[in-house]
């Protein structure tokens, strides 16, 4: 099986080269210390057009997640110190779910005018707490992610390389890469931290 950092680094890193392009405020240099506890639960939810949720397991999931989650923690100045914690945080689950929808193109220009096509969407939602363990103040946080396959008529590589749809108007599915979810999971890990980083220093 593909390594899981290769499949998920390949994915998002044009993502992370844009964002770093981009003028933002600088991270918080205080160093807040927590301690987490990575027995993530995963829940699983499909229906019966289920065509990439499978493809990888509960395992595979809860290690993207947990990996791009500590990451981006250490990232933002968040250290898990499990001796000497400030906050103690708990990741109570993570839930993704593919369900299954039709789309029928709408072009009436196009020769596909009126088909129908099934298309997956993709959804990742992590929830958890926050416990201040000076005050004891616990507080909730939660982090999502969705993603749909959608109709295009621009044209495929293979199209271009056959001359073929040079009026843009045969549409075709632009597939879920088989690696979806998994990448799903690792940026709700992101948006965790994210979501965990602006709860502790609001």
């Amino acid at each position: 099986m593909i390594k899981l950092n290769k499949v998920i680094w390949t994915i998002l890193a044009p993502l992370s080269l844009y964002s770093c392009m981009v003028s933002a405020p600088a991270e918080p240099v205080t160093e807040v210390r927590v301690s987490l506890d990575e027995s993530v639960a995963i829940e699983i939810a499909k229906d019966n057009g289920t065509r990439f949720i499978t493809l990888y397991s509960e395992e595979d999931y809860r290690k993207a997640f947990l990996d791009y989650f500590k990451s981006s923690m250490n990232e933002k100045k968040i250290i898990i110190d499990d001796a000497n914690p400030e906050f103690s945080i708990t990741v109570t689950k993570l839930e993704l779910t593919e369900i299954s929808t039709l789309d029928t193109v709408k072009d009436e220009r196009s020769p596909d005018n009126g088909r129908v096509f099934d298309i997956a969407i993709a959804k990742g939602i992590a929830s958890g707490t926050i416990t201040n363990l000076a005050t004891q103040k616990t507080e909730t946080w939660t982090a999502d992610r969705d993603k749909k396959e959608r109709l295009t008529s621009f044209q495929s590589p293979a199209q271009i390389i056959k001359g073929e749809n040079k009026d843009l108007n045969e549409y075709r599915k632009k597939d879920f890469d088989k690696n979806e979810f998994v990448v799903i999971a690792a940026q709700c890990g992101q948006r965790a931290a994210t979501a965990v980083s602006k709860t502790i220093r609001k």
